[in-house]
């Protein structure tokens, strides 16, 4: 058990070394990065509290290929940045890199906001139903705001 946990170590150390040497490399923050990893985790912890709350099965393989897909989307502006200073092109390939991992985060904030309304109501919600209450909440605000300075007049 002991030696299966020191392998899984290494592992893990492993990657996170490769990762931090290719950011190092074309001059992306590591930062962000780690920001995006957390954000996926609790974005893959509140999918399974979401799948238990509602009744659905949930099952390790599509776990594990939620998370793959993510990073591997993230993958294709890296590798294009490293191919890109590797051949000395002069292009902004840090602000690709960058902007596509802000991207990123905000859609997994979208996520977990989601998740936690679809929490909340008991059943599957889609990406856009916690915009589209955010946006009513809004206007419902502002119209009350509205109201208030026209009474006052």
């Amino acid at each position: 058990m002991n030696q299966i946990k020191e392998y899984i170590y290494e592992i893990i150390t492993f990657f996170k070394v490769t990762i931090v040497t290719f950011l190092a490399y074309i001059e992306v923050p590591v930062n962000p990065v780690k920001v995006f990893v957390i954000l996926i985790l609790v974005d893959t912890a509140y999918s399974l509290l979401v799948c238990i709350r509602i009744g659905e099965k949930y099952s390790s393989k599509k776990m594990i290929f939620g998370i793959l897909e993510k990073i591997m989307i993230l993958g294709v502006p890296i590798l294009i940045a490293y191919a890109a200073k590797g051949l000395m092109f002069e292009i902004d390939y840090k602000s690709l890199v960058l902007i596509t991992l802000w991207v990123m985060i905000i859609s997994q904030i979208s996520s977990i906001c989601t998740h936690t309304l679809s929490m909340i109501k008991g059943k599957r919600c889609k990406q856009h139903d916690f915009f589209e209450i955010l946006i009513l909440q809004i206007r419902r605000s502002m119209a009350k705001i509205l109201l208030n300075q026209n009474e006052k007049i």
